[in-house]
């Protein structure tokens, strides 16, 4: 069952040492599972073909209340227009997590801060800035940047804030959309710390 796939899931996520479906399946027969499922046991064939076929936007309904109780809790204390500011506003920015060999989907990036080239893997981040929650984490393509990642995650409504490792017209484009009579109007608002040509920020 999908509750039963998704806390197996988290309690692997807590746990570095199951690695494989396998793994899953052993740990899932042990007592500390069998206090979470419902069921004995988690075959790998089993879960093997569930990711295959599971819809993740099963799952948010599950994210939209955790998400909503854990915003009651740490609501900013702020005037009224300001919190409908906050409401609407999105931090965005790309963290890079050091990559292990198995893992399939690494980029290849060079820290340009070592000497050494590293093998790491890039997350995108958008941050409610009301909440300090997750808005979403986004996989890039590979070789996608940070800039265009962002440009196709852009909604309406929204403010978004970029730090200078982001550029380019293609994302400050995507803030902007046409009528139906093709006149240019605002689709979402942004902040953005831009570097003069050959110089720094």
């Amino acid at each position: 069952f999908l509750d039963d796939v998704f806390l197996l899931s988290l309690l692997a996520f807590y746990n570095p040492t199951l690695r494989s479906l396998r793994m899953f399946e052993d740990f899932s027969r042990t007592r500390q599972a069998a206090k979470h499922l419902s069921i004995r046991r988690v075959c790998k064939s089993t879960l093997s073909d569930f990711h295959k076929l599971a819809d993740p936007t099963r799952l948010e309904p599950l994210l939209q209340a955790l998400r909503q109780e854990l915003s009651a809790r740490k609501a900013i204390d702020a005037p009224d227009d300001l919190q409908t500011l906050l409401k609407r506003t999105i931090a965005v920015d790309g963290t890079f997590l050091t990559a292990l060999a198995d893992v399939a989907w690494a980029v290849v990036s060079r820290n340009q801060k070592s000497r050494r080239a590293r093998y790491r893997a890039r997350i995108d981040c958008r941050l409610a800035v009301e909440t300090f929650l997750p808005e979403a984490f986004v996989i890039p393509d590979p070789g996608e940047s940070e800039t265009t990642s962002a440009a196709r995650h852009v909604e309406p409504g929204n403010l978004y804030l970029y730090d200078r490792g982001f550029s380019g017209y293609r994302l400050i484009n995507a803030h902007y959309e046409q009528d139906a009579a093709g006149n240019w109007r605002d689709k979402a608002q942004f902040v953005i710390r831009y570097k003069p040509a050959g110089g720094n920020a």
